[in-house]
């Protein structure tokens, strides 16, 4: 018996032709139970084989090769079963049932309250009467890091573009001027 495993239907034919072994000493099967072997499978792949290779095959020796449509289908098996949803002994694994979803409970709708009417309180006018900064100083407006605002003095990055009364009462702002290197109160 000639080793065959992983050959073709059609190969193994013609290996038996090679060394007069006589076609109807050979049947084939499907080699799972949950498939059947259709009419034409010349091209499908032989998983086993009986007798064994090394075997000398009489003419009284019947052969019986086992088949897969796929050369991995070989390896596969449940119980004798390509797919083992097929296997009798086969028990699906317990899935918990999904929880429902929680009933649809309406919540009532907000109600619409009316906002107090705004009162307008008089206030004095930004930068109209002198505090003190947390540095302790006094002006009519303090930097962001606390000290007054002086017209001419550095301001810090915080202040760039801001507009604020100096200690001299001018308004002025945090700019770059190109004649002065840093940003100054001008």
């Amino acid at each position: 018996m000639p080793v065959l495993h992983g050959q073709t239907y059609r190969q193994a034919q013609d290996e038996f032709k090679r060394l007069d072994i006589p076609a109807t000493l050979v049947t084939a099967t499907a080699l799972h139970k949950d498939v059947t072997l259709p009419q034409d499978h010349d091209g499908w792949y032989i998983c086993g084989a009986s007798p064994q290779p090394g075997t000398a095959v009489t003419a009284t020796t019947g052969v019986v090769l086992d088949l897969a449509e796929r050369t991995a289908d070989c390896e596969t098996s449940f119980h004798g079963y390509l797919h083992q949803k097929n296997d009798p002994a086969y028990t699906p694994p317990q899935t918990t049932a999904p929880q429902p979803k929680p009933a649809y409970t309406p919540q009532p709708k907000p109600t619409y309250v009316p906002a107090p009417a705004l009162t307008k309180t008089a206030t004095k006018p930004a930068g109209s009467a002198m505090i003190t900064c947390s540095d302790g100083k006094a002006g009519y407006a303090c930097t962001s890091n606390g000290h007054p605002v002086v017209d001419g003095q550095f301001c810090p990055k915080a202040d760039r573009g801001r507009t604020l009364k100096a200690t001299n009462g001018t308004m002025v702002t945090c700019s770059y001027d190109p004649s002065v290197t840093p940003y100054r109160w001008q």
